[in-house]
């Protein structure tokens, strides 16, 4: 690891979740569901991308127009798995983040 990526990544926070759909219908309800959510943000998230690699989607975007955010969100048969480096300079938000992502998926997973 690098110097630079050790003062912009801080640390992962790192979410898995059981879904009772198949594989493509659950690559199917993220691409929904994650434009919903996006709307929710308004104008505090900006510059959101993703695209699919294999079951994989990776993503990014701008929060609050300085702090970058980039990760991954895996398909499996039965879970989706988030994996999303938080960087240094919004630690602090880590933990309402962390618990807001969870209470989002505990009330849309099942949709």
């Amino acid at each position: 690891m690098t110097m630079a990526s050790m003062c912009y990544h801080a640390s992962d926070m790192q979410i898995s979740r059981q879904h009772n759909r198949n594989k493509q219908q659950a690559k199917d309800w993220v691409d929904v569901k994650l434009g919903e959510m996006l709307q929710q943000f308004g104008d505090s998230v900006s510059d959101a991308s993703h695209r699919w690699q294999g079951d994989t989607m990776e993503f990014a975007f701008t929060a609050a127009g300085f702090v970058s955010f980039s990760g991954s969100l895996a398909v499996t048969d039965t879970e989706i798995h988030l994996d999303m480096p938080f960087p240094f300079l919004a630690k602090s938000f880590e933990p309402r983040a962390e618990i807001e992502v969870n209470r989002w998926l505990d009330d849309n997973l099942t949709d």
